[in-house]
């Protein structure tokens, strides 16, 4: 993030960690607080739960930073949250993803599957549509998963609405019967991580009762 900050025009001694903190500041040396001391740009977050972590960050392109006001962002009382425009480095979610990426792409290799973080960039154009895709002159703008879907080979639109009631084949009855409870327990006092969980499998009301009669 400091590398892509430094491409997108902020001086590379104005932008950097702070002792003691996490994320990315701007003028992190720079003694005293409030809005000519040290100003927070980005936020990184780590979560761990089951075994597994979940990765992170946020950095602030034209944040309405009043809404920070409401808040103690990060738990960080004496110093102020800040953005790109805030700053004067304007700068469109576009070109933010683009050096976001160059920057990760140097330590890790390249990126060849950007559909999620530039589904975040089409804030350059218009509002969004009622349907929460973004336009431009030439039309809507696809979404992730639409662009995802025709990758694939599947047409967006084709299939059952998500609001329209899916068909008796498709559900599944969520049954807490004994056999999926006990399993469930025995799971979780061995400190197990299993696939069904982690992926949500629907079908995990079926199975478990079963594979509990056979142990």
């Amino acid at each position: 993030m400091i590398d892509a900050l430094v491409a997108l025009g902020v001086p590379a001694d104005r932008v950097g960690r702070k002792p003691d903190h996490p994320g990315v500041w701007i003028d992190p040396i720079v003694p005293g607080s409030g809005p000519d001391g040290p100003r927070k740009i980005a936020a990184v977050g780590v979560r761990t739960a089951r075994g597994r972590t979940t990765h992170g960050f946020g950095l602030n392109v034209t944040t309405d930073l009043t809404m920070f006001d409401h808040i103690v962002p990060c738990g960080i009382a004496d110093h102020p949250m800040t953005s790109l425009a805030a700053e004067g480095f304007p700068a469109t979610m576009a070109e933010v993803v683009d050096a976001v990426v160059a920057a990760a792409a140097r330590p890790w290799g390249p990126v060849t599957d950007r559909s999620e973080v530039t589904d975040g960039a089409r804030d350059a154009g218009p509002p969004a549509t009622p349907d929460h895709r973004s336009t431009t002159p030439a039309g809507p703008v696809p979404t992730a998963l639409e662009r995802r879907m025709a990758r694939s080979g599947i047409a967006p639109g084709a299939g059952v609405a998500l609001s329209a009631r899916k068909p008796a084949w498709l559900r599944v009855q969520a049954t807490m019967a004994e056999g999926y409870l006990g399993l469930q327990q025995s799971v979780r006092d061995l400190g197990l991580v299993t696939v069904c969980q982690e992926a949500g499998c629907p079908n995990i009301y079926e199975c478990w009762p079963t594979a509990r009669r056979r142990s």
